[in-house]
């Protein structure tokens, strides 16, 4: 994933983003890609660290083979995950990178 938005960088953009059903757009420069996010500068210096790729809780656990109640016990020991609300709805997302930092953790807990 690593410099897919390079040759954007310092492009002015619009960038749609996607919460749930309700899509935004933003319109900004893009400042920065990174392996799990874009930052994009949005307005005058208003900084946003934008997830590339996120799983949800409910499909998290099942690519972790965990419960959903297991997965959102160890997301608020370990501090993974972030939650976001849209339409009265509250979400927990993940990055690819704390599933597996959730994976290591869920081993070492077996052994």
């Amino acid at each position: 994933m690593d410099a897919e938005f390079k040759a954007w960088i310092g492009q002015p953009v619009v960038l749609q983003v996607a919460l749930g059903n309700v899509k935004v757009p933003l319109r900004g420069k893009l400042l920065k890609d990174g392996s799990d996010t874009i930052r994009m500068r949005i307005g005058e210096g208003w900084d946003v660290d934008i997830y590339k790729a996120y799983v949800t809780r409910r499909r998290a656990a099942v690519l972790l083979g965990l419960s959903e109640m297991e997965l959102s016990r160890i997301s608020s020991e370990s501090g993974f995950g972030h939650k976001e609300v849209a339409e009265g709805q509250e979400e927990t997302y993940f990055t690819y990178e704390e599933l597996r930092q959730i994976c290591l953790l869920a081993v070492q807990q077996v052994h």
